[in-house]
């Protein structure tokens, strides 16, 4: 992104389904388990994603959850939607001085990686495959996303999953303008890792949103709110086309005027640009409103 105040910069997350293929693949019909709690040999076998016994003990009793397997579903992480295929499901009560109950979903997304989350996580959808990416209604605004957006940029300093955290300083991340000084720290030390690449999405929407909350929460002139790339397509579909659909462009700042907004393309841009691409400096010029 240029730093030139006439330019339209742009801020985006990846908030919308992600889906790397335009249509679900046909549900297994092996690899999963039904009717029965999953096995460490089943783990090694490939057939569960998670057993309830670690190193020949039980963590805790476990029976099988009775939903469809396999079946269609959505997995919510970090707000995103992404579709997966459910292939066990199981309730472990965990033993201890502290009884704990968790409701344990295993499920492969389409590009075959495995993940394990609670039952309330998923969105399940059934044996009949859904559309992929619904179309947004044109009767209907845009739906508003900025408490899933806030939320996202408080995870950026506050959850350990966040990569790098040992690069942010909590005390200096108070939503301030002058806070994204320390935002452009934390990008440029580790965009030198290696291992960036592994967790770009999260690192994109976490940063993303916080960028985007720093010039919503302090530009005096402009109310802005998030949408998402659904919403975004809706208000202006040739741009949104332009631009296509990526972690940059799931999430947007929208001032209900066609006014936007794309605070996580602007993170991108640092990771693969450095300080060229300072989100301080871009703050500034967006709050500026000089044409």
């Amino acid at each position: 992104m240029r730093k030139q105040a006439c330019a339209a910069l742009l801020m985006i997350a990846f908030l919308a389904t992600e889906a790397a293929t335009e249509e679900w693949p046909p549900l297994p019909k092996q690899g999963f388990i039904s009717g029965r709690v999953a096995t460490p040999a089943d783990v090694a076998a490939g057939k569960a994603v998670f057993s309830a016994a670690v190193g020949g003990g039980a963590v805790g009793k476990s029976t099988p959850i009775r939903i469809q397997i396999p079946q269609y579903a959505y997995y919510q992480e970090d707000g995103t939607k992404i579709p997966v295929i459910v292939l066990q499901a199981e309730r472990v009560d965990i033993q201890g001085a502290k009884a704990v109950q968790m409701t344990s979903v295993g499920a492969v997304r389409l590009d075959g990686q495995k993940l394990i989350g609670l039952l309330t996580s998923f969105e399940l959808l059934g044996r009949t495959p859904p559309p992929l990416s619904p179309s947004a209604s044109p009767s209907q605004a845009p739906k508003d996303q900025t408490p899933a957006l806030s939320d996202l940029s408080h995870m950026f300093f506050e959850h350990p999953a966040t990569f790098g955290r040992q690069h942010l300083d909590r005390r200096r991340l108070d939503f301030s303008v002058e806070s994204l000084k320390h935002v452009n720290e934390y990008l440029e030390a580790i965009r030198k890792d290696k291992d960036v690449e592994k967790d770009w999405t999260r690192v994109v929407l976490r940063a993303g949103a916080y960028v985007g909350e720093v010039i919503r929460k302090n530009d005096k002139k402009v109310q802005w709110r998030w949408i998402d790339h659904e919403g975004f397509t809706q208000v202006e579909p040739k741009l949104s086309e332009s631009f296509g659909k990526t972690v940059a462009t799931a999430a947007v700042l929208y001032d209900g005027n066609k006014g936007f907004v794309f605070p996580l393309a602007k993170v991108e841009k640092y990771l693969n640009n450095g300080a060229e691409d300072d989100v301080y400096f871009f703050a500034q010029v967006i709050m500026s409103h000089e044409k």
